[in-house]
């Protein structure tokens, strides 16, 4: 293929993967194992990166992102050189890929993507399990950017589950997290969460620490055992270990967690299950107590709690399962007990996504309804979402409209002063309407997602 020049170019090539026929091996638990085999080939071909660098490896059905984070900003203020990648980006292509809290520059993304995108294109002929899909494709660069920038540390996020998973084709890492277990992604894992718990422990490995976050014991226990199994030398029950006294403001969280009273820099109240996890996995690398206070005081995400602004205040969230809608409808409930309350929703076309509204629906006095507009995914029909707020709340206000950002003008021109606009649902959503008060180039050019 010709050599890209531009950062456009890149993400123009990366994009049009999603329409290059891919076998779904997932979908198909004989064959689940050949999506590592394809990602396998490629990394063969462009020097293995991924058995030259130091992993930490975080699953879980919620709060994967947030971990990883705040795990990337503990490593930092421990003096370390830390890459991580999360996924799905909110505002802008580059937030996946991380080193010492900048975004990945995009020279090094064209640099990066020239060098896997002609392995892929080798692929296509070559590789006996077909080419790399989109999520594997961008996995490799991880690799290759982290191995070239000579990371001492990558935070590696999963997509979706654990065994399978690309991520999944790295050796043993040094650490391999669980922060919680729920019901998502049920067409491809399993339809309990036992059966979820047993695709997620596929990242457990022989000579690895394992930090189990999971609250539920039975759980958590489970995947104890997993870990057993799988010859883990060190098991940490982090869920066993009580937290007191949350409370949230605009600010942040503060929590008391063994002993010790934390501020973190993420706002939420779900966000202190994620600061144990993250505490008890820094206390296995016997990081400084320092270097952990500073970490979760500096980290921050976007697109989760994200407050845009007040009078009236717009608050972002990418909730998009039943367990992260309660913990986002924990968080408004904490902040803002007694104010009125509005919402702009979507979803992805998932099994009975419209459910996880309800609660939503039944506090809103105001619901748009809408859709994202990126078109590599599909969204959920918003009228089934419109037929399901009229049914949980059919004294609301509702309005259905195919433009997200006409959505949200609709709710800023009615909302009170003292009105919240919640936008959730889904992180397509959320970075759709993002660029009201983040534009994209800024970010891409500032290499930070909240500038």
């Amino acid at each position: 293929m010709r050599p890209l020049k531009t950062y456009n170019q890149a993400v123009e090539a990366l994009l049009s993967l999603n329409n290059l026929p891919v076998k779904q091996y997932m979908k198909d638990p004989k064959q689940c194992a050949l999506y590592i085999k394809r990602l396998q080939w490629l990394l063969n071909r462009v020097g293995n990166p991924e058995k030259k660098l130091r992993f930490i490896h975080v699953a879980g059905t919620s709060g994967k992102g947030s971990v990883t984070t705040m795990l990337h900003e503990i490593l930092r203020a421990a003096g370390y050189r830390v890459g991580s990648y999360t996924s799905p980006y909110v505002s802008t292509f580059t937030e996946r890929w991380h080193l010492d809290g900048k975004l990945i520059h995009p020279d090094d993304l064209v640099a990066c993507a020239n060098r896997v995108l002609s392995g892929v294109e080798r692929a296509v002929l070559e590789c006996p399990e077909g080419p790399t899909s989109f999520f594997e494709t961008l996995v490799a660069i991880a690799f290759v950017y982290f191995y070239e920038k000579k990371c001492d540390w990558v935070v590696l996020e999963t997509g979706c589950g654990g065994d399978f998973d690309a991520t999944n084709v790295i050796p043993s890492p040094h650490l391999a997290v669980i922060t919680s277990i729920g019901l998502d992604h049920t067409e491809l894992l399993g339809k309990t969460r036992a059966a979820i718990a047993r695709r997620k422990a596929g990242i457990f490995k022989p000579k690895t620490i394992a930090v189990i976050g999971e609250d539920d014991p039975a759980i958590a226990q489970q995947l104890k055992r997993y870990a057993t199994a799988a010859r883990a030398k060190k098991i940490i029950m982090a869920g066993e270990y009580p937290i007191t006294n949350i409370a949230v403001d605009e600010r942040g969280t503060t929590m008391m967690y063994r002993g010790e009273r934390w501020r973190l820099g993420m706002v939420g109240t779900f966000q202190a299950h994620n600061a144990r996890v993250a505490i008890e996995a820094a206390r296995a690398l016997k990081l400084p107590i320092n270097a952990i206070i500073r970490g979760l005081g500096n980290a921050r995400i976007p697109g989760r709690a994200e407050i845009m602004q007040t009078k009236p205040v717009v608050m972002l969230d990418g909730a998009h399962n039943q367990d992260k809608m309660k913990g986002i409808m924990d968080t408004v409930a904490a902040l803002y007990p007694k104010q009125p309350l509005s919402c702009l929703v979507a979803a992805t076309d998932n099994e009975n996504k419209e459910r996880m509204f309800d609660a939503l629906f039944r506090r809103a006095r105001r619901i748009a309804v809408t859709r994202f507009t990126t078109h590599h995914r599909p969204a959920l029909d918003p009228r089934k979402l419109f037929t399901r707020a009229k049914s949980a709340h059919p004294r609301a206000e509702t309005r259905l409209f195919l433009s997200p950002h006409d959505g949200l003008q609709y709710l800023l021109e009615r909302a009170a002063k003292d009105e919240i606009i919640l936008v959730t649902g889904s992180f397509f959503l959320v970075g759709d309407v993002r660029t009201r008060w983040m534009p994209e180039h800024r970010i891409i050019t500032k290499q930070n997602p909240f500038v």
